[in-house]
């Protein structure tokens, strides 16, 4: 997850703050309507996908999402379970603290 948040710093501008406050799903005025109902949506997806309805997407698409849009989202969503999976069963972490890189990620 660090690497994604020093995406979210680098490229879009915002703070570390900014970041672990959307992260633990916090208001951040920084992010748009639409990036805060994606965030929303990703978080419930990533917690509870079994409970993922129409109604979910529905609020999507009334933001102005379209289903490629959400597809994605999910998809990255899914991709970044699994990927931190794997790291956690190869304890990446501990590999940030031998090589010195962990102040780079949060």
């Amino acid at each position: 997850m660090g690497g994604h948040s020093q995406f979210l710093v680098k490229e879009l501008g915002l703070t570390r703050d900014e970041v672990e406050r959307a992260r633990i799903g916090e208001d951040v005025e920084a992010l748009t309507e639409q990036q805060k109902v994606l965030i929303s949506f990703v978080r419930r997806l990533a917690e509870r996908p079994r409970q993922i309805d129409a109604d979910d997407i529905a609020a999507l698409r009334a933001q102005g999402l379209d289903d490629a849009t959400i597809v994605e989202a999910m998809s990255v969503c899914m991709m970044a379970a699994v990927t931190n999976t794997f790291a956690d069963a190869l304890k990446f972490d501990e590999d940030l603290e031998r090589f010195g890189m962990r102040q780079g990620y949060f």
